[in-house]
């Protein structure tokens, strides 16, 4: 997609999310999500969303999806967000509305595949998860791009983002 053209040319949201917890039940809320995007000119963006600032999480959610439209990013990154944040978001914002998130572009939702994917973790394990897609938008995950990273070499001894930042220095 982005063949010859350098990676600070290209603009980037990176994002997390605090959450209530891990399960999806009817105390599932997301808390924060911390944001910052780089524009493809380079210019620098931080922007916090927080649960107390709204009436419930579908509002706080549709008004961080219409952050992300506006700011435009080409690509979305963040760490464990195929797995966990991407499906919590989806869920907790689908107890509030019967529409979808609005990531995309051209108003268009967050979906997942119907059909269940695997990532290999090593040769004898994988995760299970189902593709998540966003219209005009390519989706990176960290922790699958650590999963490949150290297929070979086998050196993190977790795959959390504060271990493999601790260390790789």
């Amino acid at each position: 997609s982005f063949k010859g053209m350098y990676h600070n040319k290209i603009s980037v949201l990176s994002w997390d999310i605090e959450t209530t917890g891990l399960e999806h039940n009817d105390d599932s809320k997301v808390l924060l999500i911390s944001n910052t995007f780089r524009s493809a000119s380079g210019e620098i963006t931080r922007r916090l969303f927080c649960y107390d600032d709204y009436e419930n999480c579908a509002d706080m959610l549709d008004d961080w999806a219409s952050w992300v439209q506006h700011v435009n990013p080409s690509l979305i990154i963040g760490h464990n967000i195929y797995c966990y944040d991407l499906p919590f978001i989806s869920f907790c914002h689908s107890k509030y509305s019967k529409q979808g998130i609005y990531l995309g572009r051209d108003n268009k939702t967050l979906t997942f595949s119907n059909y269940e994917s695997k990532k290999r973790i090593d040769g004898g394990r994988s995760l299970s998860y189902f593709k998540a897609s966003i219209f005009g938008r390519q989706i990176i995950d960290t922790m699958f791009l650590a999963f490949s990273y150290d297929a070979v070499e086998k050196k993190y001894e977790s795959y959390g983002l504060k271990p493999i930042i601790k260390q790789e220095g």
